[in-house]
């Protein structure tokens, strides 16, 4: 990696406090939902192109740029390779040629490895082809707001505009203007192919 991009990793310290639920989850979890929607409203995903343009579709996903990539594997230089116990290392420190791994933090002496003997080719220049350049998010601030005393005794059509929830569930165009109703549809398991809005 150093190599591409000039940046050298010293120490890797992975936390398990979410067991195993990183932010990354939670993006991937928010473009698996972009996508269903797409592709219930009738659109297809066939191609990265169109995977790209359903990620991205109305204000995109917050926080996340998307891209089209090709990548040369005549160019893959490094195969693939085990390490032993890998899913009891937790810590791990790059130290010249060696690599010391800790099961806990810095708790004991940790094991040393050399590089050399894990890693048989380093991979160099992987010459990624962009197809299509990221594309960023429309909205970079979330629109949850305080409810206003106007809104209290009814919605009116342009803040249901701003503030629609949408059912994730394949095939189902259900919306609704509050979290807690699109919960309570959940729950229920109700769901329809009729584009409607319920406050």
């Amino acid at each position: 990696m150093f190599y591409v991009s000039g940046i050298r990793v010293a120490r890797y310290d992975f936390s398990e406090a979410q067991s195993g639920k990183s932010i990354c989850d939670a993006k991937i979890a928010h473009m698996r939902l972009k996508m269903r929607m797409y592709a219930s409203s009738g659109r297809n995903i066939t191609s990265s192109f169109e995977m790209q343009a359903a990620i991205m579709d109305g204000t995109g996903v917050k926080a996340c740029q998307c891209a089209v990539v090709e990548v040369d594997s005549t160019k893959q230089t490094m195969p693939s390779h085990r390490i032993k116990g890998i899913n009891q290392m937790n810590n791990i420190a790059f130290d010249g040629d060696d690599i010391i791994v800790w099961q806990a933090f810095n708790v004991g002496i940790g094991i040393k490895m050399q590089r050399s003997k894990l890693l048989k080719n380093e991979q160099l220049d992987t010459g990624l082809k962009v197809l299509s350049d990221f594309i960023g998010a429309k909205q970079i601030a979330g629109n949850i707001t305080k409810k206003s005393k106007e809104n209290a005794t009814g919605d009116t059509a342009e803040h249901i505009e701003q503030s629609v929830f949408y059912c994730a569930e394949l095939g189902c165009t259900m919306q609704f203007s509050s979290y807690q109703g699109l919960q309570d549809h959940i729950d229920l398991g109700r769901h329809s192919d009729e584009k409607d809005v319920h406050l």
